[in-house]
C-alpha cells in the first residue's frame, strides 16, 4: 500500500516502457494489457496506454493508506475516448466516464444511478482533458472538475469508505497522465468559478474570498 500523497507521472527511472504491472505499485489484469508508452502523452516522455487484446478490458489499479475521514483530492490528464457504462459491481466511491456525445456521465449514489452531466461543452475527441475528484470521506460525497471548473457536486458515494484506499482505470481503450493524489487543491482548480486558482487563493490569502 502506498502512502499519501502520490504523484505518478509515468516517467523513468522510476517507470519503463513495457508492461505497467509490477512497476512502482501498479497491479494490471489481464496481464500485459497496461503498458507505459511513449507514443501519446500529456506531459514529459511517458505515459500509461490500455491496450488490451481485441474484446479484452484491461484494468490497472494501485493500492493506497490514507487517514480515515480525510478529503482527497485525485487530479490527472487522460485522452477523451467515449465509453460505456461499467457492468458488475460497483465497488468504488467515484466513477465517471465519457459517453458516445463525448460528454462526463457521474455516478450518484445518493439517487441512486448514472447522471450525464450537460453543463458543460462536448469534448473534442482525442483531447488531453484534466479531471480533478475531490472525495470527502467525512460527509460520504465527491465532486468533479473538469479543466479546472467545477461541473458537478455533493454526488454520493457509490460504495460508502472510510478511507481512499485504491486508484484504478479501466476500458478498452484509453491515455493516462500526470496522476497526482493528495489532500492539497490542484493548481488548476477553481472551485468558485472568479477566474483565480483556488491553490493560489490560498497559498496567498488562506481565504477563496478574493475577486480578479
Amino acid at each position: 500500500f502506498q502512502g499519501v500523497p502520490f504523484l505518478e507521472n509515468f516517467e523513468p527511472p522510476v517507470l519503463m516502457p513495457g508492461n505497467l504491472g509490477g512497476q512502482n505499485g501498479w497491479e494490471v489484469w489481464p496481464a500485459g494489457s497496461v503498458l507505459v508508452q511513449t507514443g501519446a502523452v500529456w506531459q514529459g516522455v511517458q505515459a500509461m496506454s490500455l491496450a488490451p487484446l481485441t474484446g479484452q478490458v484491461a484494468t490497472a489499479r494501485h493500492l493506497f493508506a490514507s487517514p480515515a475521514q480525510s478529503t482527497i483530492w485525485v487530479d490527472f490528464h487522460m485522452k477523451a475516448a467515449a465509453a460505456t457504462p461499467p457492468t458488475g459491481q460497483l465497488n468504488h466511491s467515484a466513477m465517471f466516464f465519457l459517453n458516445g456525445d463525448y460528454r462526463l456521465v457521474v455516478y450518484d449514489g445518493t439517487v441512486p444511478g448514472w447522471v450525464t452531466l450537460t453543463n458543460h461543452p462536448a469534448v473534442e475527441p482525442g483531447s488531453w482533458l484534466n479531471l480533478s475528484v475531490r472525495l470527502d470521506y467525512a460527509a460520504q460525497k465527491w465532486l468533479l472538475c473538469l479543466n479546472g471548473a467545477n461541473v458537478v457536486e455533493n454526488l454520493g458515494f457509490a460504495s460508502p469508505a472510510g478511507a481512499f484506499n485504491a486508484f484504478g482505470v479501466k476500458g478498452e481503450r484509453g491515455y493516462l497522465d500526470e496522476l497526482s493524489i493528495g489532500a492539497g487543491i490542484p493548481p488548476g482548480v477553481d472551485l468558485d468559478a472568479d477566474q483565480l486558482p483556488d491553490a493560489w487563493e490560498m497559498l496567498h490569502f488562506g481565504s477563496l474570498d478574493q475577486a480578479p
